[in-house]
């Protein structure tokens, strides 16, 4: 049985994760219309991914399943050939299902492949089709379990199903570059201020357009003033195509809605919210969406959403939500309408201890501006023991202990140790006890000898 390439690791369901590849492609090259997940299976020309999230909606159905594919630039899975056929069946075992939905589906008086093209290739399992209208639906059979089709109606408590991508170019996580190896402006984009803009209809989850912007070397555009948010309402009219477009806030606490900030760490300051929101009572929606629907909210309002959108804002999730690119990381110090800073090696700025934290940051060397910044763990605790009488003698059961790094002494009290202190005192105040009771009785002896002897002179 063939199996398909993975590129270059497997990852399915309805969050997977968009890491892109690197590799980099020319700035003449024309960035691609359609992004290929990372996880998805390739053969011959074609790339695949199985996805199993249709529980997430109300209206379960097959042409649900279509429009998910096309929402993330592709279609249902179709085939031309045995080993198209064989290779895709096998990528579906390997991904842990023993059947999922695929392209074929009866219409109009015969089978066909949803995306118009010529039916060259079958494999039926004996008997099949036997329902047409009735059963309308093509998915692999799971008995006997060989990679043959069986029609039937669309099950809607178990329905994996496989997209497929005819075209499409797995970007390179570090942008476009030129010759030269240096990174180049993309086509299409907007400028406000110090930033460069640029607005992308790709379906990707909230998660994965914000690593898609950062492979790209950028970040989820950030909206800090009304002037701002107008021109990025412009420029979502102008090449938008999306109903819902994610920007970089995140809600750091989820269940406190006045914890949202930019890219989790700057306060919001300006906000833009629609009536009602920011709304997380189930403690998922922590991240923003700008609207661009005229029928539900406020053009360029915001919303609060979880990482796959929210069906009550856009019934297909996040396969109809795009996302703004922002890139704050232009050198002003050289000419040219796109140049990324000349990043230095990190610098700390504070140094961590045990009890606080401490920081870095990350200067151009270039114009000298701050492009990055980030926190350094607190450091643990590293004790050694020292001596508890004038740092010579030991107590039994009791430890003192202090850190080298930050001078904070431990005490510890063992308790297979510790009874030999009570049990020396015991024997000390016995002893003396005993001793002041002998000095007592010798005392009071002496002066009985004493009186005795006066006694004998006398007569």
């Amino acid at each position: 049985m063939a199996y398909l390439k993975k590129i270059p690791a497997m990852i399915t369901g309805a969050v997977l994760s968009v890491g892109l590849l690197c590799g980099g492609i020319s700035s003449d090259a024309a960035e691609p219309e359609t992004v290929i997940p990372d996880g998805a299976a390739y053969s011959n020309g074609h790339y695949y991914m199985i996805y199993d999230d249709m529980q997430s909606f109300e209206n379960i159905s097959y042409e649900l399943a279509e429009r998910l594919c096309e929402g993330r630039g592709g279609h249902l899975a179709t085939m031309s050939s045995a080993e198209e056929n064989s290779a895709l069946y096998g990528y579906i075992r390997q991904s842990g299902y023993d059947t999922a939905y695929i392209g074929m589906h009866f219409a109009d008086g015969e089978w066909k492949w949803v995306n118009g093209e010529s039916v060259d290739f079958t494999y039926w399992q004996e008997g099949e089709p036997n329902g047409n209208e009735a059963e309308p639906y093509c998915a692999y059979s799971i008995s006997p379990g060989d990679g043959k089709w069986n029609d039937s109606k669309f099950n809607t408590s178990y329905c994996p199903y496989v997209c497929e991508w005819d075209s499409g170019t797995p970007l390179p996580e570090c942008g476009i570059y030129d010759d030269s190896g240096q990174p180049v402006e993309p086509s299409g984009t907007g400028s406000f201020g110090e930033s460069i803009y640029k607005v992308y209809n790709y379906g990707l989850t909230r998660e994965e357009a914000a690593e898609f912007c950062i492979n790209m070397g950028g970040s989820l555009a950030v909206i800090d003033s009304e002037e701002k948010q107008n021109f990025l309402t412009g420029l979502c009219r102008e090449s938008g195509s999306k109903n819902m477009y994610w920007i970089d806030l995140v809600q750091t606490d989820p269940w406190d809605i006045n914890t949202y900030k930019w890219d989790g760490e700057a306060d919001l300051g300006y906000s833009n919210w629609t009536a009602g929101e920011p709304s997380n009572s189930d403690g998922d929606s922590i991240y923003a969406a700008m609207n661009m629907l005229e029928d539900k909210y406020a053009v360029g309002g915001w919303i609060a959403e979880s990482n796959i959108g929210a069906e009550y804002s856009e019934p297909y999730y996040y396969t109809n939500y795009g996302f703004i690119c922002e890139w704050r990381s232009v050198c002003s110090s050289d000419e040219g309408s796109f140049v990324y800073h000349s990043p230095s090696d990190w610098k700390i700025t504070q140094s961590a201890s045990c009890d606080h934290y401490g920081s870095k940051e990350m200067v151009c060397k270039r114009c000298g501006k701050t492009i990055d910044y980030a926190d350094i763990p607190i450091l643990s605790h590293k004790y050694e023991d020292k001596k508890l009488i004038a740092d010579k003698f030991d107590i039994p059961g009791i430890r003192r202990r202090i850190c080298t790094v930050c001078g904070k002494t431990k005490w510890e009290i063992s308790a297979n140790g510790i009874w030999i202190v009570p049990a020396i005192l015991i024997f000390v105040i016995v002893w003396l006890a005993a001793a002041h009771s002998a000095k007592k009785e010798f005392m009071l002896r002496k002066r009985k000898g004493a009186s005795g002897s006066g006694g004998s002179s006398q007569s």
